[in-house]
């Protein structure tokens, strides 16, 4: 799996995505020629990591985080308190619950974990 970064390219997303991209470094990510999904940081934290349907439970999620964080230094994430799946997969790879918000950062009624690598 190698790592290929990309720009933002101008594509028609929900408004308030495009506003994040800007500010974060993209890493596409590919087994060979096949986009495996893609993520986003910002500094020490990750923003955003997103995987093709097929490809989640298949170890690349474990690979790209483990990359992420010797690589690129990740520290930090925050989870959607619902997203159960998601907040299983940080802790199963070393990070743990440091505080959790009622709202997320734009302020909505969406309670969010904060969690930091230990």
């Amino acid at each position: 799996m190698c790592i290929k970064r990309s720009k933002r390219r101008d594509r028609p997303c929900k408004r308030e995505i495009p506003s994040y991209f800007d500010h974060l470094d993209i890493q596409l990510w590919y087994e060979k020629d096949e986009l495996i999904g893609f993520s986003g940081i910002n500094e020490h934290h990750l923003e955003m990591l997103f995987l093709k349907p097929a490809k989640i439970g298949k170890g690349y999620g474990q690979t790209i985080i483990s990359s992420l964080i010797k690589d690129f230094n990740i520290r930090t994430v925050d989870v959607n308190k619902d997203n159960k799946n998601a907040a299983k997969f940080y802790m199963k790879n070393g990070f743990h619950l440091l505080k959790q918000s009622e709202t997320d950062s734009s302020g909505r009624p969406y309670p969010i974990l904060h969690l930091k690598l230990k």
